[in-house]
């Protein structure tokens, strides 16, 4: 890259303000240079070296702890970048090549980033429908469940008769019991009830 595509990247790169959140950096090997402590500028008049500094270290922050195997991965496609960061001496800031790597390797990041965000709230939102979907059609086949039930309470109480509730539980049980039992005995076509056998009595005998 020449140092006229080096000064038109820093042109439009004026705009972006410096981050409004502390970040905790990361430390060992991926530690990354605290443009700090490299320049004493004001924050208006960071170089376009330091806005590379802050936006790689803010970039590896902003992962959160279940999403440790996505952080690995950014790292190892950053390994590169990485590497000739930590070549830099204390307080040397990375020259213009450099950062313009790390500008081009965060855009893609971004990128891919929000590709995943987008992909995960698809995820969830299709699967609250689902279960919305699931939870209306239980209530719907409970309240069924429910008319049906109260339905059969209500053909069984006509057909017994016991439209009021007696005073004493046990007699009202007995007294259902009884006439439930009368009402499953079997009838002939014609739907009445069967005759009783009665006992004949022998004319004979009583003469």
């Amino acid at each position: 890259m020449n140092d006229d595509q080096t000064r038109r990247r820093r042109r439009s790169l004026n705009f972006l303000p410096p981050p409004h959140f502390t970040l905790t950096p990361p430390t060992g090997p991926f530690a990354i240079p605290d443009p700090q402590a490299a320049a004493q500028e004001s924050a208006s008049q960071l170089r376009l070296e330091d806005i590379a500094l802050k936006h790689w270290r803010d970039f590896f922050c902003r992962f959160r702890e279940d999403e440790s195997d996505d952080l690995s991965e950014y790292r190892e496609r950053a390994a590169g970048v990485q590497q000739r960061l930590a070549q830099l001496p204390f307080g040397k800031r990375p020259d213009a090549a450099l950062a313009a790597d790390m500008l081009e390797l965060l855009l893609s990041f971004d990128r891919s980033r929000f590709e995943e965000l987008c992909y995960r709230v698809d995820t969830m939102s299709a699967s609250c429908h689902q279960y919305a979907f699931q939870s209306q059609s239980a209530e719907l086949a409970r309240c069924h469940q429910i008319d049906e039930i109260q339905r059969c309470i209500e053909m069984l109480q006509y057909a017994i008769g016991s439209k009021r509730l007696l005073t004493h539980p046990e007699r009202l049980v007995k007294t259902a019991a009884e006439r439930l039992a009368k009402l499953l005995q079997p009838t002939d076509p014609s739907g009445a009830q069967p005759l009783q056998n009665t006992p004949t009595v022998d004319r004979s005998q009583q003469t």
